[in-house]
């Protein structure tokens, strides 16, 4: 992804497990951090650790679920990226564990309101849909015939008044001529 945690946007890794402390979540970020490759990103990437009651609070509002087994001793709960606007609304959800590099950033872009879109970024959502079923950006074929034949239209259109106009300059010439000749 072309896209930089801590310039374009930034990354938030919460534990749910209210066991879990500063210390491990510093440790599991320079882990992290390692695994990107991208040093500068350390401040644009947060790993936040919490109390019992803030993280349920935090995961209903983002509707997170999860649920902790006793017998095991872990929690069983989905692997889902939530994309997040700037002012805090849920934009998507990503289920999985690895994410194709164009949903990813289309999320962000999308999330961001284009504020970080490029111009290539901008025809790439024209082209594609987000698929809430599959967790993907498919290609929007309907959105593509449509904006194929938006252009074919103007086309036609634009080049009706071209000719239109070349047609009008060619009369009006040879109105000028037949004046001036007779």
């Amino acid at each position: 992804m072309r896209m930089n945690v801590g310039s374009e946007f930034d990354v938030v890794t919460i534990s749910f497990d209210p066991r879990e402390t500063p210390a491990m979540a510093a440790s599991a970020k320079r882990t992290a951090l390692k695994r990107y490759g991208r040093g500068e990103s350390a401040n644009g990437w947060h790993f936040l650790t919490g109390e019992q009651n803030s993280i349920e609070k935090l995961t209903a509002a983002v509707g997170f679920r999860y649920q902790y087994d006793p017998i095991n001793g872990q929690y069983a709960h989905p692997s889902t990226l939530i994309v997040i606007t700037p002012d805090g609304r849920v934009s998507r959800y990503l289920p999985g564990v690895e994410f194709p590099a164009r949903d990813l950033r289309l999320s962000v872009v999308e999330a961001s309101d284009g504020g970080i879109a490029t111009i290539s970024d901008h025809i790439t959502l024209l082209c594609y849909a987000y698929n809430p079923h599959t967790g993907r950006y498919n290609m929007a074929v309907q959105r593509i015939i449509r904006v194929a034949g938006l252009f074919t239209v103007s086309a036609i259109v634009g080049a009706m008044v071209i000719m239109l106009r070349h047609d009008r300059l060619r009369r009006a010439t040879q109105v000028e001529e037949k004046t001036n000749g007779t």
